[in-house]
């Protein structure tokens, strides 16, 4: 008979495929992340926020927020905002925001995110009256 729950390898023991990922260490995409077609990411790494990697990549490191990567290996290309800007989106966490903050923005990102903080600020201040 044929047992469909085991993968069998020529040079180890039969493993449960129900438990196969239980062999690989977890990897964490951060928020606004765009990953390209036929990209490669080694377990365990992380991809921070807003990062971009290029299709055929193979990230071999973890990726810095905001970071493009591309390459075999993957390396970082360029930052797709000045680090100013970078740390301003990371503490804004725009991605955790309500979906009627985002309504019409500015398409300057440096206005968006004054914008964004603003708006914030005015939201939870009417949404929680002391």
């Amino acid at each position: 008979t044929y047992n469909n729950d085991l993968y069998y390898r020529y040079d180890a023991e039969p493993i449960n495929v129900k438990n196969i990922f239980q062999l690989f260490q977890q990897v964490t995409i951060g928020n606004d992340v765009w990953v390209g077609r036929n990209a490669v990411i080694m377990d365990g790494l992380t991809i921070g926020d807003g990062s971009i990697v290029a299709a055929g990549a193979v990230v071999t490191h973890d990726v810095p927020p905001y970071a493009i990567v591309a390459g075999v290996p993957a390396r970082v290309v360029k930052y797709r905002f000045w680090k100013k800007i970078i740390e301003k989106l990371l503490n804004l966490k725009w991605w955790d925001l309500d979906e009627k903050l985002l309504d019409d923005l500015p398409y300057d990102v440096e206005e968006s995110i004054d914008v964004l903080n603003q708006r914030k600020s005015n939201f939870y201040e009417n949404s929680f009256p002391v």
